[in-house]
This record gives C-alpha cells, sequence and structure tokens, in this order.
C-alpha cells in the first residue's frame, strides 16, 4: 500500500471537513470538533513527511509517531533539565549524594555504617572508604539467601551478572528490574531525543532491525532470574524486521544470521541496533561470508536447512518469509560487485547503526565503518553503562558523528543528578585508598578512574574504568573513556595502557595487504612462557594478530606496528599471528 498518498489524502480530508465545520457551526463544540479535524490534519501530513514504509500496518505507523513525538517532547524536557544541574555540577552533586543516602539509610547495609548520621560530603569521604565488589559481597550473599532489604527496599526480582572480563569471573549484582528501568529510563531518552533531532533519516517511520542475541534463562537457588542487565532492557517492538520468536534462538551464529535474513529483505530498513560494535562487525562479517545462502534463503522464502534451529522455531520463522526473487536478485548484484561498504548499498535509507563503540569498542568501530559502512552510515553510542550503573550519556548536536573528526562521538557526560560521582587521579590508581577529586575539581586532558555512588547500593565503588576529561557541558566533566583499570603493558615500569597499543595497531593495519585485521591481544612474555611451559631470560611483548583471511603478515606489515607503538615501548616487541 502507498501510504504517502492515503495520509496526504487523510490529511486533505480532515483539514477540509475541520474547515467546513468552523464555518457552518457557531457553537463552542463545533469550533472543538474543527480544532480536533485540524490537528488530526497536521497529524497525517507529518507522518507523510516522514515517508512511512509501505510494508507497515496503518495502527503500526501511528505507534511508531506518536512514540518519536513522545520521545522527542519528553526528551526536550529532560534535556532541559539535565543541562540546569550540568551548570552548577558542585551544587547538583551535593544534592544527589544526599538524596541516595536518604534512599539507602534503613536498608541492612545503611544501619551497618550509619548512612543516616552523614551531615557533609566531606564526612561521607573520610568514613567511607573507596570499595570495590568484594566489599559487598558477603551482603550479595544474603540477597542470594532470599534476605530482603539488603541495598533497597524494593524485592530482588534479578541478579545481574558482570561478563568477567576483569578477574576471569562473572560477578552478581541485585536489582529491581522495574525500579531500574525507571532509574535509567529518563537517561536512555536524553541520547534517543537528541540522535533524533541530529539525523533526519532516523525520523523516517521506517523498519529497524534489533540484533539482539538473547541469553538463556538461569536462575538462582532461590528460584530469582538472574544473567546479563541487557536481558532486562529486551523489549520487542511490532516494527522490527525480525519476529518476535527469533528470541528463543540462542546459538550466536544461527541466531545472528537469522536476523540478517529479514534485515536484508527490507530495502527500506531505517535503524539498526546491536549491543556492541563487536556484534556488527560480527554479523556484517557474517553477511560477506554467507551472502550466497542468504540471498539464496530470500529468493526461495524459506530458512536455510543446515541452520541448527528447533523445529517449532524454524517453522513460525518461515511463516513469515515469502519468495523475494526480485529481492535476490539485487542483493547478488550487490554482493558481486564487492562487499566494500556494501551497508549503504544494501540500505539506502538507513538513517545508522546504534552499539556502544566506544572504549574497548572502537577499534571493532573504526574496522566496520572502513570495510562495510562508508562515509554516510553513523555508527553511534547511547550511553556508557555496566552491569553496576550507567555512568554517562552522550548528548547529540548538530550531527552523530565528531564535527572535527568526522569519526563516533566518544564524549559522554556523567550524570549529576543519578550518581555521586569521584575522580582518582591516573598517576595514583595503584593505591589502595587513594584521595579523589569531586566532580567540579578534574581537569581537561587528564585522565582519571571512575568512583561512583549509585542509588542500587554502591558507595564510593572503584568502577575500574579510565577515562580521560575532554571538557566540559557548563561545569560538568565531558569525558572518552580509555580502558580498564590494570589494561597495561608493564615489563621495564613503561606502563603502558592497552588504548595505545589499540590506536597502534589499528593505525598499521590500514597498510596492510596480506589480510584484514579481525582483532588483536597483548601481553607480557612471561604469561606466553608459562602458558607453553618455556623459559625466556628476555623481556619483551608478544602481540597476538588474528587477520582475515589468516595469513601471516609480512615483514614490513610487522614492521609497521614496530614503528606505531616506537616510542611507547622500551623493549623489542614481538609479534605473533592467531590462525
Amino acid at each position: 500500500m502507498k501510504w504517502e498518498s492515503i495520509f496526504l489524502l487523510l490529511a486533505g480530508s480532515c483539514a477540509a471537513v475541520g474547515i467546513k465545520v468552523a464555518m457552518d457551526t457557531s457553537t463552542l463544540t463545533g469550533y472543538t470538533t474543527s480544532l480536533v479535524l485540524l490537528a488530526w490534519s497536521g497529524v497525517f501530513l507529518h507522518i507523510w513527511s516522514l515517508q512511512p514504509a509501505h510494508n507497515l500496518p496503518f495502527f503500526v505507523v501511528l505507534k511508531m509517531y506518536f512514540q518519536q513525538r513522545i520521545i522527542s517532547t519528553v526528551g526536550n524536557f529532560i534535556l532541559w533539565r539535565f543541562n540546569s544541574l550540568c551548570r552548577d555540577v558542585n551544587s547538583a552533586q551535593t544534592k544527589t549524594l544526599f538524596k541516595l543516602l536518604k534512599l539507602g539509610q534503613d536498608s541492612v547495609y545503611g544501619r551497618d555504617f550509619n548512612l543516616a548520621a552523614i551531615t557533609s560530603v566531606a564526612e561521607f569521604r573520610s568514613r567511607m572508604r573507596l570499595t570495590e565488589y568484594n566489599d559487598y559481597k558477603p551482603y550479595i550473599e544474603r540477597c542470594l539467601a532470599g534476605e530482603e532489604n539488603i541495598f533497597f527496599k524494593q524485592e530482588v526480582d534479578f541478579f545481574a551478572a558482570t561478563s568477567g572480563t576483569t578477574s576471569g569471573r562473572s560477578k552478581l549484582y541485585p536489582i529491581n528490574v522495574k525500579a531500574n528501568s525507571s532509574l535509567y529510563g529518563p537517561y536512555f531518552v536524553i541520547p534517543l531525543s537528541t540522535a533524533l533531532s541530529a539525523a533526519p533519516k532516523l525520523r523516517k517511520l521506517r523498519l529497524s532491525e534489533y540484533m539482539m542475541i538473547p541469553a538463556k534463562k538461569m536462575k538462582t537457588e532461590i528460584g530469582v532470574s538472574k544473567g546479563s542487565v541487557s536481558m532486562t532492557f529486551l523489549r520487542h517492538e511490532t516494527y522490527y524486521c525480525t519476529p518476535k520468536v527469533a528470541n528463543d534462538i540462542y546459538s550466536e551464529h544461527e541466531s545472528q544470521y537469522v536476523h540478517m535474513v529479514f534485515a536484508l529483505r527490507e530495502r527500506d530498513l531505517g535503524a539498526m541496533y546491536a549491543m556492541t560494535s563487536t556484534a556488527v562487525l560480527q554479523v556484517l562479517t557474517l553477511v560477506e561470508q554467507n551472502w550466497r545462502r542468504l540471498v539464496r534463503d530470500i529468493r526461495r522464502g524459506e530458512l536455510d536447512e543446515d541452520l541448527e534451529i528447533a523445529q517449532d522455531v524454524r517453522e513460525s520463522l518461515n511463516s513469515h518469509l515469502t519468495p523475494l526473487p526480485e529481492r535476490a536478485d539485487k542483493l547478488e548484484e550487490i554482493f558481486r560487485s564487492g562487499c566494500k561498504d556494501m551497508v549503504p548499498r544494501i540500505w539506502p535509507h538507513l538513517g545508522g547503526i546504534s552499539s556502544i563503540c566506544t572504549g574497548t569498542f572502537a577499534l571493532q568501530a573504526k574496522l566496520t565503518r572502513e570495510r562495510y559502512l562508508g562515509d554516510t552510515i553513523p555508527l553511534y553510542s547511547f550511553c556508557h553503562m555496566s552491569t553496576e550503573c550507567m555512568y554517562g550519556t552522550i548528548v547529540y548536536t548538530g550531527s552523530l558523528c565528531d564535527p572535527d573528526t568526522c569519526a563516533e562521538r566518544d564524549d559522554y557526560v556523567i550524570l549529576p543528578g543519578m550518581n555521586f560521582y569521584e575522580f582518582i587521579p591516573a598517576e595514583h590508581t595503584e593505591d589502595e585508598q587513594p584521595d579523589t577529586l569531586l566532580a567540579h575539581q578534574v581537569e581537561s586532558g587528564k585522565d582519571y578512574e571512575l568512583v561512583v555512588t549509585t542509588p542500587r547500593g554502591l558507595y564510593r565503588f572503584r568502577s575500574g574504568d579510565m577515562v580521560r576529561v575532554c571538557g566540559f557541558s557548563g561545569n560538568t566533566p565531558r569525558y572518552k573513556m580509555l580502558q580498564r583499570r590494570g589494561d597495561i603493558l608493564n615489563v621495564y615500569l613503561e606502563k603502558v595502557p592497552e588504548f595505545v597499543v589499540r590506536e597502534a595497531i589499528a593505525e598499521a593495519s590500514t597498510q596492510w595487504t596480506s589480510g584484514k585485521l579481525v582483532n588483536f591481544v597483548s601481553t607480557e612474555n612471561i604469561h606466553v612462557d608459562t602458558a607453553t611451559g618455556t623459559r625466556s631470560d628476555a623481556l619483551y611483548y608478544v602481540i597476538f594478530v588474528e587477520t582475515d583471511p589468516g595469513k601471516p603478515l609480512l615483514a614490513k606489515e610487522e614492521s609497521s606496528v614496530r614503528i606505531k607503538t616506537q616510542g611507547h615501548f622500551s623493549t623489542e616487541v614481538s609479534l605473533q599471528f592467531a590462525a
């Protein structure tokens, strides 16, 4: 159905009837009816201007439109309030701290540490130690046993699990799902609404693709759900390409493949969403490597038989597929001409791809943009968030890209009305109880570890995230993510951060001809010697580089990495390669 003509006709009809009613009436009811009709005429005209996708049902178009209007309207109010807090961060942070102390003072943890007796910011910082997970572990174990009101008064109905990247073992944090969503919701609206303002193509009423790979549902011994905190935000909309039943596929490869079958069918795709740029790179690489199978499935309207999917899920997904030979022919033409910058050719109306693409995900974001996106498709982040809390948000103005570099925006603003922030200068992060700075005391261009006090019962919690202050909104710090605390190479006390190595390898890889950079990992040789049972008296660094198609680098390409890292390392860099 051609929605442009339908909504234009509706707009004209409502306007004509509204004007006629106004001319023919002299009653309040008549004038009210006329105004309502004219208002609907404006709505239908605005919807027409947003070019709704032809394959969306009428009421889904209306739902998308009004959701977008609510996000924009509410977002403007929340942003106004946010900006007012940012103008005086010291005052905002003082109020926030006492709000958090009052919130937690009647909990078990709050009574144990007598939070109600704290009367100043200085007293809070002197009485309360800097904390890490182990400080909360005994209390979390009591939550796991079913004890109530340990950190907050709401019922614990979910245990959020960390990825385990720092310690190798996942940690659990108790939350209440509804309270958690209410807490974070306003701060999701800020980047959502500002992104809509900054990117007109995102405002078009078109289908989206949400590349969520659900984790299997797990429970604690007392029957409370646990898993990734992202599971608590999983919501399936009627305007996602992939049917909801795909959420029952827990295999990463099969899930990504199915998402791409449904996404590739939609020429008018408006936006894509994924958790991280790593997931975006994986799924687009999957398309490059499997496009013949994908095109075949689209041509015949049926999923590949070799996919390991439960039969009932397969049948349900196949019921949503119909043969699209013309679309398959067009896709085959695109892929045969090469997969470089394929995304804007596959989806010419795509407004952007949203994922976490800063900090440790910056390399994957850069590779995704260089290989598949070209210069026209932005890859943009919403917030800096972990299992423990949300730390910051991006406020988009003018464009989704950095106006100076045209790369992804990576400047987060702290949330002065939600958390209480402290900053440990980079040179003191190895100390057990270092002095901290407050939000109004940090300096632009300097590096810090974030420390937060949160509404979920963490007090002076060392996040482990290293950031660089890059400016201010009002007098509230903006920062860029660097790496996790401890992600450094350090055989001769040079303490080279992980992000320095990442940037050097990414820059060197742009000149490689033997293969594409997929990923890398770096470490001191002592760890390799221990793992392999060898012994070396020399001290050096080992960088494992994974390339596609897995060929070893040429000598000049190995040398390019040494040249790019020169000045940061005081020893020879040894390179080894993963197949």
